[in-house]
């Protein structure tokens, strides 16, 4: 089992449940959203401050938040997002195959930066929504 790897996060019950055992594992995520329409899900997103490092591909938590189905058999696109709360900007990793179909879908590369409008309006696109005016961009030239 491994040790708390920031210290930053309340750490008790997850060093309560390493002592479960290994046939036990759970998932530990920072800032986990279920994104969803309509009461169905439609993405999973892991906020991440933009210092925090990334998953490697080979870890647990990457396989189980990405192998997650909607009812209908979908695969749910599973997103990091880090961000920085200073200026509010935001960058997108897709960490599965629907994930990175939408990155493709949206002409966007993994780890693209995306503006806060920008990444506004990505999650109405989720969605399948148009964005409305948003009084948090009222100043801002609307593309």
């Amino acid at each position: 089992m491994r040790e708390e790897a920031t210290g930053w996060r309340d750490e008790e019950i997850s060093k309560r449940h390493r002592l479960y055992g290994l046939n036990v594992p759970a998932v530990d995520v920072d800032f986990l959203l279920i994104e969803y329409d309509t009461g169905k899900p439609k993405a999973i997103i892991d906020y991440k401050t933009a210092s925090s490092p990334l998953w490697d591909s080979e870890r647990a938590n990457k396989k189980v938040l990405g192998g997650l189905y909607d009812e209908d058999g979908q695969q749910l696109p599973f997103f990091i997002v880090r961000y920085d709360s200073t200026n509010w900007r935001f960058w997108l990793y897709g960490r599965n195959t629907a994930a990175i179909a939408w990155l493709e879908r949206l002409n966007c590369r993994d780890g693209q930066y995306l503006a806060e409008f920008d990444y506004v309006r990505f999650l109405y696109i989720l969605r399948g929504r148009e964005m409305p005016a948003l009084d948090l961009f009222a100043n801002q030239l609307q593309t």
